[in-house]
């Protein structure tokens, strides 16, 4: 007869539980591009990978923020490639403190599996941004490889630290193609969307095995 034996597995490889905002999606080291780079000046560059370097220093002049060239003419834009399809409930960005945080204001943040980014969804809001804004979090909900921030205006773009995290409220379940494989591979045959919830900050769910002997 069937025996239903109840199995714990990890969901996510080199993912971390964030218990503010959800699991995060591992952008640390991942290809990054941006429109155009600010310097060397002071002896650094603002390149597109500081963006995903794990610090959140949002001093720029501390050499951990990107920054496109004040010469650039059109909308400045960021873009990583995450190399796996993730649903992305939220993105939150760290800005810039020693000065002009308010030029993310108005800030388009896309989600997709285009590597062009404009050809992407935007996620549910635009950035809103002040001079004094030092954290800022947008809601996604939308499902790809490819996380970019662009301004719809003539500007500069500069950001302290990108990150991407999923959780409950992706209307896509599961969340990580990786997870979806496995339960194609070893013939999974039922999960419990509820018991991954309640799994949620050890990374885990209960996935129900169908044995016969």
């Amino acid at each position: 007869m069937p025996l239903y034996v109840m199995r714990l597995f990890p969901i996510y490889e080199n993912v971390h539980h964030i218990a503010a905002y959800g699991t995060a999606i591992p952008l640390q080291g991942k290809p990054t591009n941006q429109s155009s780079t600010h310097g060397p000046t002071y002896g650094f560059t603002g390149t597109s990978d500081k963006a995903v370097d794990g610090d959140t220093n949002g001093d720029y002049f501390h050499a951990f923020c990107t920054h496109t060239s004040n010469t650039e003419i059109g909308n400045p834009w960021w873009v990583v490639d995450i190399e796996e399809t993730y649903c992305v409930d939220r993105v939150v960005i760290y800005n810039r403190v020693d000065c002009c945080g308010d030029r993310l204001d108005g800030a388009i943040i896309r989600v997709g599996s285009n590597s062009v980014h404009t050809n992407n969804p935007e996620c549910a809001s635009r950035v809103s941004s002040t001079e004094d804004t030092r954290v800022i979090e947008i809601e996604c909900n939308l499902s790809g490889q490819y996380l970019s921030v662009e301004l719809p205006q003539n500007g500069l773009l500069t950001l302290c630290e990108v990150e991407a995290y999923t959780g409950y409220n992706c209307t896509e379940y599961p969340a990580h193609s990786r997870y979806n494989n496995h339960l194609q591979d070893n013939n999974l045959i039922e999960t419990y969307p509820s018991a991954y919830k309640a799994s949620h900050s050890t990374e885990t769910a209960l996935i129900r095995v169908k044995m016969t002997f």
